[in-house]
């Protein structure tokens, strides 16, 4: 949340609301300054259905046969928030590309062993503020087909 530019929050409405419209679920953003996950996906009953992170991407989807997410939010993912709500079963990761939107759909029980056999890719990552790239670092992260 606190490195978001306003064009970030724009991508973010756009597919929560595609989201809301084509599951027909509901999506709130986790406004919790140091927030792990943005948004958490309930059904109309609040239940608790996914936890949700989107990303923008200045590319066409099919530019890449897959995506990379960050080890840390996966740990997270399965270290802690399947664990802390125990009817959470799907971590949804949604990439806004220029021509269309695609998601990622990680389950609790069937991917735990894909991750846990996964050598993280070190990668450099590009720092950000207020959209302007400020330099570099290295980070781990999985790699999955899109």
């Amino acid at each position: 949340m606190i490195y978001e530019t306003p064009h970030d929050r724009k991508i973010e409405t756009e597919v929560s609301k595609a989201i809301e419209d084509t599951f027909n679920l509901h999506v709130f953003k986790d406004t919790t300054k140091f927030a792990k996950i943005d948004f958490f996906v309930t059904n109309s009953f609040m239940r608790l259905e996914a936890l949700l992170e989107i990303k923008g991407r200045k590319y066409e989807h099919n530019d890449f046969p897959s995506v990379y997410i960050p080890k840390e939010k996966i740990d997270f993912i399965f270290n802690h928030a399947f664990k802390d709500y125990r009817n959470l079963s799907e971590f949804w990761y949604a990439m806004r590309w220029t021509d269309k939107i695609t998601m990622a759909r990680i389950f609790k029980e069937q991917d735990s062993e894909m991750f846990s056999k996964q050598t993280p890719k070190k990668v450099k990552k590009k720092r950000y503020k207020d959209g302007v790239v400020t330099g570099e670092t290295n980070g781990e992260c999985y790699e999955i087909p899109i």
